[in-house]
Order: C-alpha cells, then structure tokens, then sequence
C-alpha cells in the first residue's frame, strides 16, 4: 500500500463508515505534471504506477465487503458500483496473464498470416526467426529489471521498445488480414465434437458465426474514435493511435516485467526523491563539549561523555542500517515469490495453450470477443457519464434561466416599487405647494 495511496484514499472515501460519499470525474479540471524526457525515466515512473494500481486493486477486491456493509449508499447504486467491481476483478484476472495472451495471439496470427506463407511453407522460418527473437527479448527484460536499473541498460531497453513496436505493427495488420479473410463458409463441428488436429472443424467460442466475430472486432477497434468523437478529443486520438499502438507492447512486457522484478522498491522512483543514506544522529553533547572548563576532571568526564554518545549513534545506526537489511530482505523475498507466480503461470498458461491443445480458430476469436466484451463496458460506462454531464449541464442551465428570471422579476418588482414611491413624493409635494 506504500504506493497506492490515492487510489486507496479514494476506496475509503466511498466505503466510509455511516456515509455515503462519492467521487466524481470533473472534465475541466486542469492538472500540470513533469513528463518524462526518456525511457529509463519512463520505466521508473511506470514501475510505481504499475505496482500500485496492481497492490490496490486487490486491496479493493479483498475489503469490498466493507463498501457493502459499512456505507450508507442506496441499494441500487451499491450495485451499480458493484459492476465495476465485477469489471476491475475481471480486468486484474486478464492483466495477470497479459504477456502470455499477447505472444499467443502474435504465434497464433502467424500461422494463419499469408505473409509468412502459413505453417509448413518455405517461408515460415522468418516467423519461427521472429518468435525466437521475441522469446530472448521477453526473457532478458527479466534478467535487465533484476540486476540492472533502467539508466544502466538504456540501449537494450531502447532496442527492445523499437522491436516491440514493430512487431506490434506486425501483429495489428496480421490481425485485420485474419479477420477479413475469416472463412463464413467452414464445416462447423458436429455436437459433442470439439476441433483436433485429426478433425479441424470450425468450432468458434460461444457458438458465434464469423459475421459476429468481424463485427465484434469493429467494433472494439472503432469504439474509440466514436467515444473520442462524443467527447470532442478525435482529433487527439487520431493522433496519437499510431504511437498507442507502437507502445503497447512496451507497456505490457518491458513496463510490466521491470515492475514486478522490483515490486520490493518503495521509493518515488522519478524526481530525484530517493531514499537517503542513513546517516549517525548528532548527539545532545555539543553542550558540554562547547563548554570551557578549567577543571581537568570536568573535562575528562565531558570527553567520557562524548566518547559514549558517539558509541551510540554509531550502536543505533547499526541496529536501524540492521532493520532496514531485515525489511529489504522480506520485500525481496515476497518479490521474488510473487515473480515466479506470475512468470510461472504465463509460462504454463502459453504451453497449454500453444502446444496443439487449443486451435487458433478457437483462441483468436475468443481473444477477440473478451475485447469487445472489455471494450463495451468502457463504452457503456463513458455513454453514461456523457448522459449524465449532459443532464447535469442542461440542469444548470434551467436552474441558471431561473435564477436569471427570478433576479429579473425582482429588479422588475423594485424598478415599480421605486416608481410608486417617486410618484407618492412628487404627489405629496405638489400637495404642499398648494397648501
């Protein structure tokens, strides 16, 4: 939770006890930062992210039950906040298996590309080259956010980034090559039959036609322009899709990687703000020691008495530098457990996956439907606050028009009454002229 205290802060703003408080997303809020210059930098900042948004989720997920008993919010919004619970589970349980899914769906996409010629051909070695260059690269991010901090190996970590990008543009125009060219005509699998390499049958996910699976696909990929069109940030998006899509990769294997290798890191990570030497505490002697004494006794004990401070300072600096190894230790330890679940579990997850057990006509459109699945509760949520902004505007603007006629009647009102009360003074001075 070192990490994680916005994000922990804004949990227990809406869990708090008796209350029913809520946060809001304020569109024209304004906000400056220091972007980073470079990519170790980068990698430094992601890492403290990374780990945070990761720790804090599941400290949401473990204490969710609070939000439900202890908050005073009404039932239907516990359970529209609920959903988003449901969608920030789903959404870690995916992140977890990132880097597994991302490499099955580029060996899976190779083999049904025709740039590679398929599976078999004379061609397909510069796809076998590909995948073996991508397996030592993964593998030595592990190596580099062990041993190495990110400004030590900038220029693997920058040829590793420029690989990535690449690929991804590889993979990004292999899968709308797969999509296009999806057969709609395929032997589907009799019942009870599911596809083997003896009997390659089509056998989508969910029992859904290819026509569903391309449509899924469009509207995952233009989901984010519409949204960004609604929003008035096309043109930004636009923009910036072409490097999204160049980065991607980056985020999920070099940003992900160096970031689990040193979870056991507490510090700011950018800025300069490290975590200072320990240093000996002055002691409270300066005193007796700026002290003139003409007494020789006095000054042998003010020297005994200098001697032991020292000793001390030195005797505590000792125990705390003995501490701070004992905590380091046990960080690097839960580090070096959590890592190898993580890398154990990709590892398997990509071998049970890749060794002839699942299809690519199976595992490519189901990775393709979660996306659109992931893709559409986003939307649905970002169609919400936009209705919800709209309403709000177009309330203030007819409690505003009210406010403008009620302040409009009362000058009205005041204008007339300033008119009656000039007319009773003319009226009772002409009367007292006559008199």
């Amino acid at each position: 939770m070192y990490l994680a205290e916005d994000r922990i802060l804004c949990f227990e703003v809406i869990s708090r006890k008796d209350e029913q408080w809520l946060l809001h997303y304020v569109k024209n809020a304004v906000a400056e930062t220091d972007v980073p210059q470079s990519l170790d930098v980068l990698i430094r900042q992601r890492r403290r992210w990374l780990n945070g948004s990761f720790f804090a989720s599941l400290y949401t997920i473990i204490w969710f039950n609070r939000f439900w008993n202890d908050s005073t919010h009404s039932f239907s919004r516990k359970l529209a906040i609920s959903q988003q619970f449901l969608y920030y589970t789903l959404n870690l349980m995916m992140n977890w298996l990132l880097p597994a899914n991302f490499y099955l769906a580029f060996y899976f996409l190779m083999e049904k590309s025709t740039l590679f010629g398929g599976k078999g051909s004379d061609s397909y070695w510069m796809a076998e080259c590909l995948n073996i260059i991508y397996i030592f690269l993964t593998m030595a991010q592990f190596v580099m956010g062990l041993g190495n901090a990110p400004g030590e190996m900038r220029q693997m970590y920058l040829f590793s980034c420029l690989f990535y990008g690449v690929f991804s543009y590889m993979v990004f125009f292999i899968s709308i090559e797969y999509i296009f060219k999806m057969k709609t005509d395929g032997k589907p699998c009799p019942p009870g039959v599911v596809w083997t390499p003896a009997f390659p049958c089509t056998d989508l996910p969910f029992g859904i036609s290819p026509v569903g699976i391309k449509i899924a696909t469009g509207f995952t990929a233009g989901c984010y322009f519409f949204v960004a069109a609604f929003h008035g940030e096309f043109s930004a998006v636009m923009l910036t899709f072409p490097s999204y899509i160049f980065m991607m990769p980056t985020f999920f294997n070099i940003f992900s990687i160096y970031s689990f290798c040193n979870i056991h890191d507490i510090s700011w990570g950018t800025k300069g703000i490290e975590e200072e030497e320990l240093k000996p505490v002055a002691g409270g002697g300066g005193g007796a020691q700026g002290a003139v004494s003409t007494d020789a006794e006095q000054r042998k004990a003010d020297e005994r008495q200098a001697a032991l401070l020292v000793e001390r300072n030195k005797r505590n600096a000792k125990n705390m530098q003995k501490d701070k190894q004992l905590v380091e230790a046990e960080f690097k330890t839960f580090r070096s457990s959590l890592l190898m679940s993580w890398m154990a579990s990709n590892a398997l997850f990509s071998y049970v996956v890749g060794n002839g057990n699942v299809s690519s006509d199976q595992y490519l459109p189901f990775v393709f439907i979660v996306a659109a699945g992931f893709t559409g509760a986003r939307f649905l949520g970002s169609c919400v606050y936009l209705v919800q902004r709209f309403a709000w505007l177009g309330y203030r603007r007819v409690q505003k028009e009210t406010e403008d006629m009620k302040k409009r009647k009362q000058e009205m009102y005041m204008q007339k009454k300033q008119q009656e009360e000039l007319g009773e003074y003319y009226a009772y001075s002409n009367q007292a002229e006559e008199v």
